[in-house]
């Protein structure tokens, strides 16, 4: 029964109710019980109808807040995340105004009193042209730009909401490694091409002397042999270390660790280097306690040693190189120091790297190929060890070789 079903009902029985009180008292009474019955029933029903049309305001009210904590709460995630990204990044909607970006995204904006959208003229030049672009084209997009120094990769990417355009995200990131990397590459193939050449013209240059018919001369014929030998060993050199530089390309530094008795290791290393040390008139002492044994790789330990050395000899003239060794727990540290010509401060950053070397001519006239240090640090980083450099120009280099024990 509907309301107005019972609000008909209750006037009809008050209609009833006044004919029959006319007539008999006690009808009349029980009637008039109920009609006010059913007018309770209306008024009833009536205030229940209210209170479920308030409660379901007050759900929908309480709906409401929740979905805009929600959304607060989401956008409040978004920008943290944009904000904290290691890249600058921003959002443009579908009229082409920029709505969200991070702070390192402010580095492209010269004029950060304007508004930014696709045609503002508050970005640098090629950055806005770009923007522009994207936004007119409204499509996937790249390109490679140089701002103050550094290189970055520029990406559009069209966002759509139910297949609809409503703006475009764009990133740039920061590349300058990666090409410099490629660029480095590019140098030392050239380089190490030079270097495999150079003296393999001088041994067939020697090799088509020493084939003439008419040569005689033994005192020549000792110095070419002597010459080869020697040209043969640096392309030896050069392979080896491209050959370990492939490894460690790969992440294939497998180490076979035994104990090693440091001094030892040492004397290896020097003993066949001595001669070139006495040849550049210089002095070689040893610092290094005969208890001293760590855990080493044999092999990789005997190379990290030769290729510091070695360079000590290379770069040091008529001067000393010493090598020593002291404890500092939880490491063994192993010091090669040298008077030669020092490394520049601003080349001391790079010295590590793999390709890098400080000075071009220096370097190819001494047979270097800019991979021993980067070998160096390699093989130390897998004993879960430490290397650095402090160098002045023309007063010496100290490189210092941290080992567990």
């Amino acid at each position: 029964m509907n309301r107005k079903q019972i609000l008909f009902y209750a006037l009809f029985n008050a209609a009833l109710l006044s004919c029959i009180f006319i007539f008999k008292d006690e009808l009349a009474i029980v009637l008039f019980v109920g009609v006010v019955s059913n007018v309770f029933i209306v008024y009833r029903l009536e205030l229940v109808h209210q209170l479920e049309n308030q409660k379901r305001v007050s759900q929908a009210k309480q709906l409401n807040l929740q979905q805009e904590k929600n959304i607060q709460l989401k956008s409040r995630q978004i920008e943290t995340i944009v904000s904290n990204l290691p890249f600058p990044i921003a959002l443009m909607d579908t009229h082409g105004n920029i709505v969200l970006s991070n702070i390192l995204f402010d580095q492209f904006v010269i004029d950060h009193n304007q508004s930014l959208s696709y045609d503002s003229k508050a970005f640098q030049q090629d950055i806005g042209s770009f923007i522009k672009h994207a936004y007119i084209k409204d499509e996937a997009q790249t390109k490679t730009f140089n701002i103050n120094g550094i290189d970055f990769q520029a990406l559009s990417i069209p966002v759509f909401d139910g297949g609809r355009s409503s703006g475009c995200l764009f990133m740039f990131l920061d590349i300058t490694k990666i090409l410099e990397g490629e660029r480095v590459q590019k140098r030392f193939i050239a380089d190490a091409s030079h270097e495999l050449r150079t003296p393999l013209s001088v041994i067939t240059g020697m090799i088509r002397i020493l084939n003439r018919p008419d040569f005689k001369d033994t005192e020549t014929l000792k110095e070419f042999v002597d010459q080869i030998d020697k040209e043969s060993l640096r392309m030896d050199n050069i392979i080896t270390d491209l050959m370990v530089l492939s490894k460690l390309s790969s992440n294939r530094v497998i180490l076979n660790p035994e104990l090693v008795n440091l001094k030892q290791l040492i004397l290896d290393v020097y003993t066949p280097l001595k001669r070139s040390i006495l040849e550049k008139n210089n002095t070689f002492t040893l610092e290094i306690d005969e208890k001293i044994h760590l855990n080493l790789d044999r092999v990789k330990a005997h190379q990290i040693f030769t290729n510091l050395l070695t360079n000590a000899i290379k770069f040091t003239q008529d001067g000393t190189i010493t090598i020593s060794s002291e404890i500092s727990a939880p490491f063994c540290i192993i010091k090669v120091i040298d008077t030669g010509i020092g490394i520049k401060e601003e080349d001391q950053k790079y010295i590590f790297e793999r390709f890098y070397r400080t000075d071009q001519s220096r370097s190819r006239a001494s047979g270097g190929s800019g991979l021993g240090l980067a070998i160096v640090k390699s093989f130390v980083i897998a004993h879960k060890g430490e290397i650095e450099v402090s160098s002045t120009v023309e007063k010496g280099s100290c490189f210092t070789v941290k080992l567990p024990l």
